[in-house]
């Protein structure tokens, strides 16, 4: 799923909702749903392949799509106590 702006109801969309915002190469900012993100290939720009056969090209490198998801589920998963 690829939103193109927030919804005014989610002005923290990148915490809180399993989406990551990401930049197309033109420069515009968007969201993807970390969950929906099947791979991710370098062929020289990054493309995300998303679950339902969608490719997005964006600026980040997969390095930096890879942290911000691990990011996100660091943030969203509470501690386990032993």
């Amino acid at each position: 799923m690829v939103v193109n702006t927030p919804p005014a109801c989610f002005p923290k969309l990148e915490r809180g909702s399993g989406m990551i915002k990401v930049t197309r190469l033109n420069g515009t900012e968007f969201w993807v749903n970390q969950d929906h993100i099947q791979f991710i290939e370098r062929t020289p720009e990054t493309m995300l392949s998303l679950n339902d056969g969608k490719k997005v090209a964006v600026k980040q490198t997969p390095e930096e799509v890879i942290a911000e998801v691990l990011q996100f589920r660091h943030l969203a998963a509470p501690p386990v106590l032993g």
